[in-house]
């Protein structure tokens, strides 16, 4: 992976973040690593624990960001949830998988869109 595309993940999770923010949401972790993987963002909305892959994009030759989120990556964005889940000392009854898909234009400016339940872990 080259340190420009390292560089585009990172600008993206952070405008992200700032983006759930301002959505009124408190970000719990950035990067959460398990055995099974790692979750860009888990966020408090509420009530609900979310659970967000941020996927950021300058070119869409291969298709719109939100794309790349495969039935694989929801199954263990789904097996890291219930790890992350079983960890936690509060019970989580409310869980949901949102996508969050960026398309950079440049450096300064680009295209958000959150897509929230994007996916069932029952679905999977």
């Amino acid at each position: 992976m080259s340190n420009t595309h390292i560089r585009l993940g990172k600008a993206g999770e952070f405008a992200a973040c700032a983006y759930l923010e301002m959505q009124e949401m408190v970000i719990l972790e950035r990067n959460w690593r398990c055995r099974l993987g790692e979750v860009d963002i888990i966020a408090l909305d509420e009530d609900c624990l979310v659970f967000c892959e941020v996927k950021t994009r300058k070119k869409l030759d291969t298709g719109a960001p939100e794309e790349q989120v495969t039935t694989d990556r929801q199954k263990r964005y789904a097996r890291c949830a219930q790890i992350y889940s079983e960890r936690c000392e509060a019970p989580f009854t409310r869980i949901r998988f949102d996508v969050i898909a960026i398309h950079a234009y440049d450096d300064q400016s680009g295209e958000l869109r959150h897509f929230v339940n994007a996916f069932e872990a029952s679905d999977l």
